[in-house]
Parts: C-alpha cells; structure tokens; sequence
C-alpha cells in the first residue's frame, strides 16, 4: 500500500490534519485554565463554536473535494489552519478570550476541509483489492500520529516552562512560554501540510467514502 505515492503522501497530510487537530484541543484548555484561570466548563465553551464549525462543515468538505480536487483543497485547508493558529504565537495572558475562540474555530475549519478528503484520495489511490487493507492502515497511521504528536506538545510546554523558569519570569508567564512552544510547532506542522500539498495531483477521482 505504502509504494502508492499518493497513498503514502495523502496518509500523511491526514495524519498531521489530526495531529493539529487533537494536539491543540489538548493543549488549548490547558493554556486557558492555567493561563487565564477559566474553569474547566468555561475552557470548554470557549471551544464550543469550532467543535459545532467541525460538525457542519465536514460533510461540506466532501463536496468541495468532489468538485475542485485533493490538491486545492489541502493547500486551502492547510493554509487556513496555518493562518488560524499564527495568533496562538502571540498569546499572552491578557489575551482577549474572543481572540482565543475565533482563532481555534478558524483553524477547525481547516481541519475539517482537509482530514477527510485526505484521507479519501488515499483509498481511491489503491486498487480495491487493497481498499479494505488501506482503510485500517490509514486510520492506525492517524491514531499513531495523533497520540505522538499530543505527546510532543505537552513534551514541549514542560520544555518552554523550564526555560521560562531560569529567565526568572513570573509562573503565568513560564506557562504561556511552555505553551508558546507547542503553539510554534503546531504552526510549523501545518506549513509542512501546506508544502507537502504543493505534490498531490491536481485531478481527483469523483468518488467519496
């Protein structure tokens, strides 16, 4: 399966899709309940309108793909949770909350316009006697993926934290460093989407799962 190029490149976006996707709704909360000071609850709702964006745009998402291909439609996707998560660089514990939703829920609609048809130009690369095969394939790679790159980032907020700690900053202050770290590489991993994109194919097969 894994010698099918577009297979092997179209796994690969989707596994960073969910990577940005599970990565930042891990880290997100936590930057606002230890950051800010929100409850649990109110970390919760601040996230409410990208979760509900995901929902309703996912099935819109396969539309877009059928009519203008994997190709446009990862390099806008990527783009867009690029663009949404460039203002987590500049968070800081005064940060307007309202700034702090609309950035996630702009990113969400990346996320959504990207992690399916992705993952569907995958298995429509295959013959259909690896189909089935590709299908569990792809869905451990995005599992794997998500649980690793979950790890790293928490990895690097306890990283961002420490070096925080011996520039003697204030303790809000080492924790929005720690979690400026993980917001960096969360942006980096889509600028990697973005450029991988840049080699799939402009033609697509009209067909979805």
């Amino acid at each position: 399966m894994f010698k099918n190029r577009t297979f092997t490149l179209t796994t690969t976006l989707s596994a960073l899709s969910n990577v940005a996707l599970l990565g930042v709704e891990l880290v997100l909360p936590l930057y606002l309940q230890r950051v800010h000071g929100l409850s649990a609850f109110q970390s919760g709702l601040l996230l409410l309108p990208g979760a509900l964006l995901e929902g309703l745009l996912s099935p819109i998402s396969g539309r877009l793909y059928d009519k203008y291909g994997i190709k446009t439609i990862s390099l806008i996707g990527f783009a867009i949770v690029a663009l949404g998560t460039l203002p987590m660089l500049f968070f800081t514990p005064t940060t307007n909350l309202v700034i702090v939703a609309t950035s996630y829920a702009f990113r969400i609609i990346g996320i959504a316009t990207v992690m399916m048809p992705t993952f569907t130009e995958g298995i429509n690369a295959l013959s259909p006697s690896l189909s089935v095969h590709g299908n569990a394939a792809s869905s451990t790679v995005r599992q794997i993926a998500g649980s690793l790159g979950t790890a790293i980032l928490m990895m690097l907020v306890s990283f961002g934290t420490q070096i925080g700690k011996s520039e003697h900053l204030s303790s809000v202050s080492q924790l929005n460093h720690g979690y400026w770290f993980s917001f960096l590489i969360a942006f980096l991993m889509a600028i990697l989407g973005f450029i991988l994109s840049l080699r799939l194919k402009s033609s697509s097969k009209k067909t979805t799962l």
